[in-house]
């Protein structure tokens, strides 16, 4: 009879561990940290009046290696990277940064119509470009977002490059945190294509001149 209960409290205890296990096991897995997904975005003044009677191609922009993925990468020094685990882009940034390029010289009102390349084949000029700087970088007086992007701009009828920009932006953030640095990043991207917009316009405009 002995025997037998210790068997009962030997069973009684094993399954307390094992409840025991399993709800440290449940309450690990309530504490994961939730992956956040950031998004470039600002507004853009729309003007619907086509200034040139041209169709622009945009070719899906290319990137350094290094960018060729969904991870936030920071910096504090030039010899290393560093990304978040829980902290991604919505997407790779050369797709965020194609996808706002459509948007901003539609908006211009430069063309008649701008389209991805080659989704859409029919087109008088392409925009293509490498992303060369994408990420943060963390200095002693606040974080930053840092934007270099290198761009073709052709006439597709002859092959030419009329030609081609690099600009390089960084602009500080508002708070140490990737939100704000997410927004700094837009404002980058903002502002690079707002100087391609006004390559572009100056370029037509002393093209249709000649």
């Amino acid at each position: 009879m002995k025997k037998r209960g210790r068997n009962k409290r030997a069973i009684g205890d094993l399954i307390k561990r094992n409840i025991l296990l399993l709800s440290f096991f449940i309450l690990g897995c309530s504490s994961v940290p939730v992956v956040r997904y950031y998004f470039l975005s600002y507004d853009i003044p729309h003007n619907s009046n086509p200034k040139y009677p041209y169709v622009l191609g945009i070719e899906k922009f290319d990137s350094e290696e290094v960018y060729n993925n969904d991870n936030i990468i920071f910096r504090d020094t030039p010899y290393e990277v560093k990304f978040y685990v829980y902290k991604k882009w919505a997407s790779y940034p050369k797709t965020l940064v194609s996808e706002r390029a459509v948007e901003h010289i539609k908006a211009s009102g430069l063309f008649k119509s701008v389209r991805f390349y080659p989704d859409y084949y029919n087109i008088d000029n392409l925009l293509r470009g490498r992303i060369k700087n994408f990420e943060e970088w963390n200095k002693e007086d606040g974080w930053y977002a840092k934007f270099a992007i290198e761009t073709e701009f052709m006439n597709v009828h002859d092959d030419s490059t009329l030609f081609v920009l690099r600009t390089d932006k960084m602009i500080k953030a508002n708070g140490n945190n990737v939100l704000e640095v997410a927004i700094a990043m837009s404002k980058c991207v903002q502002e690079t294509f707002d100087e391609i917009t006004k390559k572009i316009n100056e370029t037509l405009s002393k093209s249709m001149l000649e």
